[in-house]
């Protein structure tokens, strides 16, 4: 068994307390509950991948996109064509916004298509109900949450 000098012990114990503190700040300390623009689910938001869809709402629901996640609100809407699921963002950004959505709303949605375990999704950039707008990210895909959470 290999044994340790007090000097290579006075070395190595700050070298691991930098490592565990850097880590830590990395997986729970950025306050956006994944959200973040260059996280796993905000890399999934490909702008060439862009579309409208227009419908009813057929759900609403509060649940996390992926494992990991804080909460964020989903929609499901039904088209002419199909039923797809929305992203629009996480509650905690959404619950402040002067903006309700309610099942049997009419909208009008714009976003990135992507395919989640779950199936095809459209993560949300804009949604329009009647004449309001909710504008959720910028052309180039970040979130307008960015920032937002300690406000």
């Amino acid at each position: 068994m290999k044994t340790f000098t007090p000097l290579t012990l006075l070395i190595m114990i700050p070298l691991f307390s930098i490592q565990t503190t850097a880590s830590a700040k990395e997986i729970c300390c950025d306050g956006s509950g994944g959200w973040h623009h260059h996280g796993t689910y905000g890399r999934m938001y490909d702008t060439s991948k862009t579309t409208s869809l227009s419908g009813e709402i057929i759900s609403v629901n509060r649940t996390a996109p992926m494992h990991g996640m804080s909460i964020g609100i989903q929609i499901s809407v039904k088209s002419e064509k199909e039923a797809l699921d929305v992203h629009l963002g996480p509650s905690w950004y959404l619950d402040k916004q002067d903006f309700k959505l309610s099942i049997k709303d009419k909208v009008s949605i714009k976003g990135a298509l992507v395919t989640m375990p779950t199936g095809k999704t459209l993560i949300a950039s804009e949604i329009t109900k009647g004449k309001a707008t909710l504008k959720l990210r910028e052309s180039d895909g970040t979130p307008l949450w960015s920032g937002w959470r300690g406000m």
